[in-house]
């Protein structure tokens, strides 16, 4: 390395120092010896000693309120938290899904767990073309809970109504030509007993669900109550603080110690200098 460079950083590492001493021990630059002379070594170790206790015990009492702090904000977390996880099961449970395909489509109809599909016209003379990549537009979707499946035959066809809990209707029609009227009427009792089986499992998960929002309203409540008690908690730290005696008697040791220091030389210390 450059001697000139060694040179410079050392004279900038004893110019902070000197800097730092001033700062440290105020007093004029022509009354250098109050910062540096050992005739006042007394003066400037009871300084150092008055502002090592303020500082610790301050340090501490800044370590216990953050931990307070951090207190409020885990709880408001944790309860947001299990809140979400609650909405997303209640979510879960409410979201209206078709379910698995059962078997294959029958005419325009396309029984799944949850939901009848009603297939547009498309003119296919061949049933279950949704499955096996054929067209499959869905005209309707009709959920099975609650729905009334009711086959009636005429003439020259066979119908399948449903009735829908808001008392709309629906039927699907199955010329006679293609389709006997005794596999019409079995598709139709299958499409009954998966409609009352989702009727009974959809009221289940509305049981649950109702029971997760209930859950949900206990949570926020809760957490509001231990959120508010850890803030009460916090302000009555900070207030013991302020009376904390160990401060008063160390506030009153540094005041004593500067006002000593400002007799001395004129120039109170700055108490908020970290070097």
């Amino acid at each position: 390395m450059d001697v000139f460079v060694v040179l410079s950083v050392v004279a900038g590492v004893g110019f902070l120092a000197v800097v730092r001493r001033f700062l440290l021990y105020p007093c004029r630059p022509s009354t250098w010896e109050y910062a540096f002379g050992s005739a006042y070594g007394k003066q400037r170790r009871a300084l150092d000693a008055a502002r090592r206790a303020k500082r610790r015990i301050e340090g501490s009492h800044r370590e216990e309120a953050a931990r307070a702090e951090r207190r409020v904000d885990e709880i408001s977390e944790r309860g947001d938290r299990r809140r979400r996880e609650l909405e997303k099961r209640r979510d879960d449970l409410l979201r209206e899904r078709d379910g698995a395909a059962l078997e294959p489509a029958v005419g325009r109809l396309w029984l799944h767990e949850r939901v009848v599909l009603v297939l547009k016209e498309t003119g296919e003379a061949e049933d279950g073309a949704a499955e096996r990549g054929g067209p499959a537009e869905v005209e309707a979707t009709l959920p099975l809970a609650g729905l009334v499946i009711d086959p009636y035959a005429l003439q020259d066809n066979i119908f399948i109504r449903f009735s829908r809990p808001d008392g709309t209707r629906l039927s699907a029609t199955f010329p006679r030509q293609r389709y006997k009227e005794a596999d019409v009427h079995a598709f139709a009792d299958r499409l009954h007993n998966q409609a009352r089986k989702e009727t009974a499992a959809h009221a289940r998960r509305r049981q649950e669900a109702d029971g997760i929002t209930r859950e949900i309203e206990r949570t926020r409540a809760d957490t509001e109550e231990k959120v508010l008690a850890a803030r009460e908690a916090h302000e009555e730290l900070v207030e013991a603080q302020r009376e904390d005696e160990r401060l008063l008697r160390a506030d009153a040791a540094w005041e004593a110690a500067c006002a000593e220091w400002r007799t001395t030389t004129g120039h109170r210390p700055v108490w908020w200098w970290r070097w």
